[in-house]
């Protein structure tokens, strides 16, 4: 699969991630416009896999989207943190 086709299949899954999560469109579009379509549906990503976080799980995962771009807008946002702690949780 060529890079392309794979960054779409993954930025049209987290956008249908979006309205089952009850993320408001705003929203993601914000994300997309500040931190790329690709970096925003890692976010998206995330916030669903950690819903069923053990010991601080994402209850709204609209407001924890607006709060990843301000953490983008800040240049505090760590996605490779978030990536590597959902792996040791998850055991992988």
């Amino acid at each position: 699969m060529k890079r392309e086709s794979a960054e779409y299949a993954f930025v049209e899954a987290a956008n249908a991630r979006i309205a089952p999560l009850g993320i408001n469109i705003t929203a993601w579009a914000a994300a997309c416009d500040r931190m790329g379509r690709v970096r925003a549906a890692l976010c998206v990503m995330l916030l669903d896999a950690n819903r069923d976080h053990p010991t601080a799980p994402v209850m709204n995962p609209g407001g924890a989207l607006r709060g990843m771009i301000k953490a983008q807008n800040r240049s505090k946002l760590n996605l490779i943190g978030s990536l590597i702690g959902l792996h040791r949780r998850r055991g992988l």
